[in-house]
């Protein structure tokens, strides 16, 4: 395991195994200030350039991509920062695995 990226809101690490392919993966904490998640958007995208390997990211963004997502607190979270990340996702190709078991875990 390799850190080849790090911030206050990611750690990107390169992770390799015998007779095996490397892969990538990314632990993400999401500032809850809309303003310094877009430098964590711009990040994820600078990375996304430079990755032709499997990828994972994995964390809290502290943003959501659909509106089914949201439960719970104030409704007035602009939809901006919804689109952001949206933006984010699609422009590196990006898509969510899902999950298993309680939502909001």
């Amino acid at each position: 395991m390799d850190i080849t990226f790090h911030s206050s809101q990611m750690v990107h690490l390169e992770l390799k195994q015998r007779q095996s392919q490397p892969w990538f993966l990314s632990a993400i904490y999401g500032n809850p200030q809309r303003a310094s998640r877009r430098v964590l958007w711009n990040e994820i995208r600078d990375l996304s350039s430079n990755i032709n390997q499997p990828w994972c990211l994995i964390g809290d963004f502290n943003a959501i991509l659909k509106d089914f997502e949201r439960k719970g607190s104030a409704r007035s979270n602009p939809r901006g920062a919804y689109s952001e990340f949206q933006a984010c996702s699609s422009d590196c190709c990006l898509f969510d695995l899902g999950y298993y078991g309680w939502p909001f875990t």
